[in-house]
């Protein structure tokens, strides 16, 4: 997919789910992409898309992982 992409001068964006290895789990954001690390390792950027713990309505876009600029502060919306 990586050489058609860069054949085709494209971007391909992958949707996914984190694992349910969360809670009281110390593996990193990373670890927690559902699927091989290998997906998340060859991707320029990723995101997470977490709920906010202190309101249901809340939502983060936070930074995973992005090898093409400098990390940035997360964004927040509501439903």
């Amino acid at each position: 997919m990586a050489d058609m992409a860069n054949r085709l001068g494209i971007a391909v964006v992958a949707v996914t789910h984190l694992n349910k290895a969360g809670g009281g789990s110390k593996r990193s954001a990373l670890n927690r992409f559902a699927g091989s690390v290998a997906f998340v390792a060859a991707a320029r950027a990723a995101f997470a898309v977490i709920e906010d713990l202190d309101d249901d309505e809340r939502r983060f876009l936070l930074q995973a992982k992005d090898n093409l600029g400098k990390k940035c502060k997360g964004l927040t919306s509501r439903l």
